[in-house]
């Protein structure tokens, strides 16, 4: 209806295919190998293969507006996205394709709001929002995981990855509603927001079995039925009987209110202040473990924290009464929520819904069996009878547990050199407190050690911890609110607005990150990716407070934008050639984020083999190189007719081709006896310290045409 309604209907569809290269080498033996380690080499070589990855995407979306009359809006939108990332489960170059597998992420959203204008001085805004985001992660195997090792180093990852496959899927409501008055230099604020959402999390970490050989003998042994060296570690979850397993609802409800009010306290100053008030309600676990009771820890409790209360305080000066300079600046306090993979963890893995079983040597399957027989495709696999294991691994809410608190503070001016150009200097500071982390508590006292490195003859001491004060687990892992972090940034910046056919900015940004490492997806005990994000000494926080893992300390930008429109004097025919031409790019150059050299070795005797450092050695004491690219694109520019136009394009990312270093091998020594080996190029040729293991994606120059219609 003309001035009453208008839709708008979008699809966009991406095909995106790319290598993945398997990083495989068999370091040298020192002899022929044995009939156990060619058998082992057999097997990992056929599996050694580089595969693809691919981004397939398709998404819809569908737009209403009705103005129902002078005083109501309606508007509402549809969203449909359908994704698939073909093998990008956990597809890297140490792992083999059988180990990755397809990550989906299937979602609809329908969003409305109603606005209406109750007077001249008065708007109502009310929000409702249906979501449905289905988020299964598929497998490309039933077989267990297994790492294999040689000499310290992971030769190839095979098996089933050890959390797939896995879902987690949400159904969200949500209703929001703001009121909005003006009255003389205030314009208040005040409003409210509830998000429900139901949740179903399908997460069966270890129920498929994960092994960990660490040599070639013992893996070769192993697949001819033969289970002996000690040094094998198998770990499996089993679902208790009566419950619900790895499959969970932590249902959850998040509320907020706000007032706010922007005050026009001069005519060249703008004072905005409010106050926000959250709170994250959670559906409960109905399970409680007795015994970690007895000890102290509550499985059945996850706190919520009640006292969220967030002031701000912004302003906006110009000193000189006009828009010529500018000063800006702002403080707030801001809480962040508990997301649902840890609540869910939380619900499931409490010894009683899972529990985790861990085996060695003789008293492990050997692969590719598991504790149930034959490869399982389920988690309906019960736990076995009459097995020895070790005590089972549990996840529990810390009593003290709070949700994060961040508060951000920034301080900026902007000056006009001439009406398109101006500078601007900005700072910016935010320290977080409160973040999550997962901490193995069941730990006993540690005694100091002492370990040689081999050809200097120098030693360094650690501490090592003893037995488990609580033998009925293995870990009691804690979620808990322990860790922090502080960022300081400061950016420079020249920007030209658009005139005579250019625009373009420069830009400068230096910042540090310092935190005590956080991680809120630490949740699957004993597998090689969530072990590795925990802390190196869960009893001293403070030996990880270093550089954050995204410390980037500079980082420069120039973008432009150049209509070249010296053709539009000459002949039509020369016009048509050299005419209508755009040049744009973007560069980008960073400095390299850093990494700690890491040992091959449970050291400090903790069960956590992925996060020993080398004694001594600080986390993050390492950088990796700086990197830089340069996306440029050339437009052509056609007018058909009045009404439509033709643009053609050719754009590169990376145009010279630059091999940028964004990952690299962290195991700095090996462990040996009683020494720590140096892991170079003599000792590891193809595995030495420090080499790239990924590269920055897209790597390798892309050059990409295109071609669209404008009318």
């Amino acid at each position: 209806m003309k001035n009453k309604m208008f839709f708008f209907f979008n699809y966009d569809g991406q095909r995106n295919q790319q290598p993945n290269s398997v990083l495989f080498a068999i370091p040298s033996l020192g002899h022929t190998a044995t009939a156990n380690e060619q058998k082992a080499i057999d097997y990992l070589t056929a599996r050694s293969g580089s595969y693809n990855k691919a981004l397939n995407q398709d998404t819809y979306m569908l737009k209403y507006d009705w103005n129902m009359s002078q005083r109501n809006q309606l508007s509402a939108r549809w969203n449909r996205q359908r994704f698939t990332g073909v093998n990008y489960e956990n597809g890297i170059p140490s792992n083999a394709l059988e180990h990755t597998g397809d990550s989906l992420v299937h979602s609809d959203t329908f969003t409305s709001s109603l606005t209406s204008s109750l007077s001249n001085s008065t708007i109502n805004v009310f929000r409702f929002t249906y979501l449905r985001d289905q988020e299964p992660g598929k497998a490309n195997s039933n077989l267990p995981e297994a790492v294999v090792k040689q000499g310290g180093q992971t030769i190839l990852t095979v098996g089933r990855n050890s959390f797939s496959p896995r879902e987690t899927t949400i159904q969200r409501q949500q209703y929001a509603d703001t009121l909005s008055y003006v009255r003389g230099r205030h314009t208040l604020k005040v409003g409210g927001d509830a998000v429900v959402d139901k949740i179903l999390n399908f997460f069966p970490g270890n129920f498929s079995g994960a092994y960990t050989f660490n040599s070639l003998e013992d893996f070769g042994a192993s697949l001819n039925g033969v289970a002996t060296s000690t040094a094998t570690t198998y770990a499996q979850a089993f679902a208790g009987t009566g419950t619900s397993g790895p499959r969970t609802n932590p249902d959850m409800l998040q509320a907020s209110w706000f007032i706010q009010d922007d005050w026009r306290a001069h005519k060249n100053l703008t004072i905005n202040l409010g106050l926000r008030y959250d709170i994250q309600s959670i559906k409960q676990p109905s399970v409680t473990n007795f015994t970690a009771l007895s000890a102290g820890y509550v499985t059945s409790r996850i706190p919520v924290d009640k006292n969220n209360v967030a002031p701000r305080i912004g302003f906006a000066w110009s000193p000189l009464g006009n828009d010529k300079w500018v000063f800006r600046g702002g403080y707030g306090m801001f809480y962040g929520n508990t997301p649902s993979i840890m609540i869910g963890t939380a619900h499931s893995n409490n010894g009683i819904n899972v529990g985790t079983l861990n085996f060695n040597g003789t008293n492990a399957p050997t692969y590719p069996n598991t504790k149930c027989g034959a490869p399982v495709d389920s988690p309906n696999c019960p736990a076995p009878t009459g097995v020895t294991g070790s005590a089972p691994s549990i996840y529990v809410f810390s009593q003290a547990f709070q949700q994060p608190l961040i508060q951000q503070a920034n301080f900026g001016t902007e000056y006009a050199l001439t009406p398109d150009v101006s500078v601007a200097a900005s700072y910016l500071w935010v320290k977080a407190d409160h973040l999550q982390r997962t901490r193995d508590v069941n730990l006993g006292t540690p005694t100091p050690q002492t370990i040689t490195f081999a050809g200097s003859g120098q030693t360094a001491t650690y501490l090592k911890y003893g037995a488990r004060p609580i033998a009925a687990f293995q870990r009691i892992s804690q979620f808990e609110s322990t860790a922090d972090s502080v960022y300081n940034g400061m950016n420079l910046e020249l920007k030209k607005r658009f005139s005579h056919n250019f625009q373009g900015s420069a830009a400068y940004t230096w910042s540090h990150v310092i935190d005590t490492m956080p991680d809120a997806t630490a949740v699957v005990p004993f597998s090689s990716g969530d072990d590795a994000k925990m802390i190196s000494d869960p009893k001293n926080i403070a030996l990880d407070r270093a550089s954050g893992v995204n410390d980037q300390r500079h980082r420069f930008t120039l973008s432009w934008v150049w209509e070249l429109k010296y053709g539009q004097n000459l002949p039509s025919y020369a016009k048509a050639v050299f005419g209508g031409w755009d040049l744009s790019g973007v560069f980008v150059a960073q400095s390299g984020q850093p990494y700690s050299g890491t040992l091959n070795s449970d050291l400090n005797g903790d069960s956590n083999r992925q996060n020993d450092r080398t004694p001594g050695m600080g986390r993050n004491a390492f950088r990796m190189p700086a990197t830089w690219t340069l996306d440029p694109r050339l437009t052509k520019n056609v007018q058909i007719s009045e009404r439509l136009k033709l643009q053609a394009f050719v754009e590169a990312f990376n145009l010279f081709n630059r091999f940028n270093v964004v990952s690299v091998r962290t195991q700095q020594y090996a462990v040996s006896g009683n020494q720590l080996v140096l892991q170079d190029k003599v000792n590891a040729p193809k595995t030495y310290f420090g080499m790239p293991t990924s590269p920055l994606t897209p790597n390798a120059r892309i050059l990409q045409l295109g071609a669209k219609m404008v009318f």
